[in-house]
């Protein structure tokens, strides 16, 4: 198990939108429990450096996603890199599209994210 008090989290952003990138920056660099190790406006190019890179020795531990983006979105990055081990965070700035009920399960844009569906 890492500890997270000496050796901070690789990160990685993918997001379409450049000034996003500005505020995660920011962001990390006041945090020193996280390290950016890649940051992608194109999601094609984050999701092939997240194949070539994830269980690597020094590869991404985290990944801050953008759920709304063009070509690729995030659930479908999401969808396809869950069971490597990495954790996401899922970012969007749409109110829309969401539902979470009473029994513990989620709902985004259609995509059941229920108990046991992508473990943590």
């Amino acid at each position: 198990m890492t500890d997270l008090s000496s050796t901070p989290l690789r990160a990685v952003v993918i997001d379409d939108e450049p000034l996003e990138h500005e505020m995660y920056r920011n962001y990390f660099a006041r945090s020193p429990g996280l390290r950016l190790v890649g940051s992608f406006t194109d999601p094609e190019a984050g999701l092939a450096y997240l194949r070539a890179e994830a269980g690597a020795d020094e590869g991404p531990q985290v990944v801050f996603l953008d759920i709304d983006m063009p070509l690729l979105n995030g659930i479908e990055i999401l969808q396809e890199l869950h069971a490597t081990g990495l954790q996401f965070v899922l970012a969007t700035g749409l109110a829309t599209g969401a539902r979470i009920v009473t029994d513990g399960s989620a709902e985004l844009f259609g995509i059941d994210f229920g108990p046991g569906k992508y473990p943590c």
